[in-house]
């Protein structure tokens, strides 16, 4: 494979990498310009299909159309490995190299590419690396090649955009992942790309201070809104610039954009609730929720805020009065990928992870597709499955909340999936200064009376007052506003006691 990428150097061959429309694909198509920029690939460009027009992967459209620009060579990256049919078509006339970490299905998987996949470098225990995890190994593996030009050491300058992708596309941060995110950290807080120095002032983030925690909820929804809402190129433009009033002016445009996709996201997801709860479908293993007036550019998004409300597996539709364009995600107990491949008859395309998928179902073939999923999950799941669970690491009392405390819990960091931050239980303790606070006063602020560490429970309607006593669960975290930092107790459930 790294053959193949000098080759096309060498012989001035053009070169066009193909990505995907969210974070993983548009850091991971920025990885792989850089590293084959600073090989000295003369005839290279990028390619990511339009979300609403195109939709994921490759299309055949969009090949011809890179054919017929006299492309030599197209690397795939966060897709393609579904796509055997339409590189076998195109194989006579271009190559291919994918580079992917989706689900494999052996009848779909190309037999006329060059392939990175975490199944095919261990297949009993594949690797759960990012798209752009994988390209990095692969950057790593460019160092080991004389020839290549590539000199060992470069390739941890690419470590920030893999720490955006590695936890932004919930990949386990454990083992490999685990390292690559906390040193892409290192490397972000100290990053020389113009346009994440840009963004992150936008977002109000200290670079050099930078956390997971940052990069999954301030730093990845702002670049995956163009994608969602616009066009992904623009967050790849940031990612590329290297002038700093380009990149400063497409920091403001993705966060005007985030701006208007969470007022979006806020207005669907009272629809969907509203759906849920005034129809039979409450009771059902798995909701299948459509309209056309929901934008398949966050049906993610409100997939899996049902998924984490009603600790159900959940499919939201955009419906465009021909198809259905879903995106799915499950529980622990359901592999969503799995089930869909059991009902792949009725659908026009689908893949994904045991738990997160994307779907198309055709107009025609919608209500069997409903009643035949429902039947195959009913099958799968149990009430008990469903049943929503904290998992609490350790009890601790207020005295316990300390700088200290947190120091050592930050030793654990980076969190994010596979690796989340401790859960504490917090019992018996009396609540003061409470206080409703965001644009509609949907949140719940208040202090632990005996130790005066703030608390704050996100979208809580639980009735409290001052004088109450209460048992919490949830985390510890530094608070920093206007450059003062507090210790924060942030809840994730509570209970009034009577």
């Amino acid at each position: 494979m790294s053959k193949r990428i000098i080759s096309a150097r060498d012989n001035n061959e053009k070169v066009v990498i193909y990505g995907d429309y969210d974070v993983d694909g548009v850091t991971s198509t920025a990885l792989m310009y850089d590293l084959l920029s600073s090989i000295g690939n003369k005839k290279l460009e990028t390619y990511i299909p339009h979300r609403e027009e195109e939709g994921y992967g490759l299309n055949e459209e969009a090949v011809s159309e890179l054919i017929k620009k006299k492309t030599d060579l197209i690397i795939t990256v966060d897709c393609g490995i579904t796509s055997g049919e339409l590189i076998s078509k195109f194989s006579d006339k271009i190559d291919f190299i994918i580079i992917d970490h989706h689900e494999i299905l052996e009848e779909k998987m190309p037999q006329k590419a060059l392939i990175i996949h975490p199944s095919l470098i261990n297949k009993n225990e594949p690797p759960k690396l990012s798209a752009c995890g994988m390209a990095f190994f692969l950057a790593k593996r460019m160092t080991e090649i004389p020839e290549s030009g590539y000199r060992p050491g470069q390739e941890k300058w690419l470590l920030d955009l893999v720490a955006l992708s590695t936890v932004c596309d919930i990949v386990p941060l454990i083992g490999q992942n685990r390292i690559l995110a906390k040193y892409g950290l290192v490397v972000l807080s100290k990053t020389k790309r113009i346009g994440l120095a840009a963004l992150a002032s936008v977002a109000q983030i200290k670079l050099a201070e930078v956390s997971a925690y940052d990069v999954g909820f301030l730093l990845g929804p702002r670049i995956n809104a163009s994608g969602r809402l616009e066009h992904a190129k623009k967050s790849l433009e940031l990612m590329l610039t290297k002038s700093k009033p380009e990149a400063m002016k497409i920091s403001a445009d993705l966060n005007n954009i985030n701006s208007e996709r969470q007022k979006l996201c806020e207005r669907i997801l009272a629809e969907a609730k509203a759906e849920i709860e005034s129809s039979d479908k409450k009771e059902h293993e798995i909701y299948l929720l459509a309209n056309k007036n929901w934008p398949r550019g966050v049906v993610g998004i409100i997939a899996s805020k049902i998924n984490d409300a009603y600790s159900r597996p959940v499919i939201v539709f955009e419906h465009d009065g021909v198809e259905y364009h879903g995106s799915a995600r499950s529980i622990d107990a359901l592999d969503i990928t799995e089930s869909l491949a059991e009902c792949e008859d009725c659908l026009i395309k689908f893949g994904g992870h045991a738990k997160a998928a994307g779907l198309s179902v055709s107009e025609e073939k919608w209500v069997l597709f409903n009643d035949k999923l429902l039947e195959i999950v009913r099958g799968k799941i149990s009430q008990e499955d469903l049943a929503p669970v904290i998992k609490i690491d350790t009890l601790i009392g207020e005295s316990e909340i300390s700088e200290e405390t947190i120091e050592k819990i930050s030793a654990l960091e980076p969190f994010g999936f596979g690796n989340p931050n401790p859960i504490f239980a917090l019992n018996d303790t009396e609540v003061e200064g409470v206080n409703r606070v965001g644009s509609t006063k949907e949140h719940l602020k208040f202090k632990l009376k005996n130790s005066g560490v703030s608390a704050i429970s996100f979208g809580d309607e639980t009735p409290i007052k001052d004088g109450d006593k209460v048992d919490l669960a949830g985390t510890l975290r530094y608070n920093v506003w206007n450059d003062r930092k507090s210790i924060e107790f942030r809840v994730i459930d509570i209970k009034v006691k009577k």
